[in-house]
């Protein structure tokens, strides 16, 4: 999903640091001799997005983001994407996790550049989050192997596609919802006890009320982490047969 804030912040003005100028390097290895990500940029281009003659300078950019991401993407003024690899985690990946992250984000591009995704919407996030995951190769067989995951041979990429594109859609804000009486979650341990609270303070130093307040507030989130989670897994399951099997811009599963 686009990424605004972390993206816009990433182009300020800097001298390039170490971590940028090995990402660099990284990325447009990637973007001059990866099969898949040079595919995707043509396919990018034949619908009309503008990739720039050079993409590796002008479409993808290494910056600084959020520490939980590899890359995303942004959209421009025009509605065209730009893909963004973090350059922190770009550097310590091997050359097959950046084609990945790169193919990841180039396919979500795609899909912005053919459907104009609107990603408030669930089921079109969640499409093209299955897309990616399916394409990518992040599910490939060996990956999971080096997670640890594998619990089965048979559909443990589909389980894969699945796990992943659900941890993506749940993130979105429009699987999060308001939770009664969960307006302040921030635990005021800072804040004057008057009225003679001290005197009722626990073995902790905490006030009860205080850390009434603060686990209703861990609940409060641990419910609507529930509940986005769920959102997501619906929004995966109504539309996974129809995008897994959804190769475009691929005659087939790469």
């Amino acid at each position: 999903m686009p990424d605004q804030a972390s993206a816009a912040s990433t182009l300020a003005a800097a001298a390039p640091s170490e971590a940028w100028n090995k990402c660099e390097a990284v990325k447009n290895r990637a973007i001059t001799q990866c099969p898949r990500v040079v595919f995707l940029l043509e396919a990018i281009q034949k619908l009309g997005c503008n990739v720039g003659e050079a993409p590796e300078k002008t479409f993808v950019s290494c910056a600084k983001l959020d520490e939980t991401k590899a890359g995303g993407f942004q959209l421009q003024g025009s509605e065209d994407p730009h893909i963004f690899l973090a350059e922190d985690i770009a550097v310590s990946l091997g050359a097959r996790q950046v084609e990945q992250t790169l193919v990841h984000e180039l396919v979500h591009a795609f899909d912005q550049c053919r459907a104009k995704v609107t990603w408030e919407n669930l089921l079109h996030h969640a499409c093209t989050e299955v897309r990616a995951s399916a394409l990518s190769g992040e599910c490939d067989l060996v990956e999971e192997v080096n997670r640890g995951i594998m619990r089965k041979v048979g559909g443990q990429g589909e389980a894969c596609v699945r796990r992943r594109a659900e941890l993506s859609v749940a993130m979105n804000p429009s699987c999060r919802t308001a939770v009664a009486g969960a307006g302040a979650h921030s635990t005021p341990s800072g804040q004057s006890q008057s009225n003679g609270a001290s005197s009722s303070a626990s073995t902790n130093g905490v006030h009860p009320a205080v850390a009434a307040q603060a686990a209703a507030a861990v609940a409060a989130t641990e419910e609507e982490n529930l509940r986005a989670r769920l959102k997501a897994k619906a929004a995966v399951d109504a539309v996974f047969d129809r995008c897994y099997y959804d190769t475009a811009p691929f005659d087939r599963m790469p």
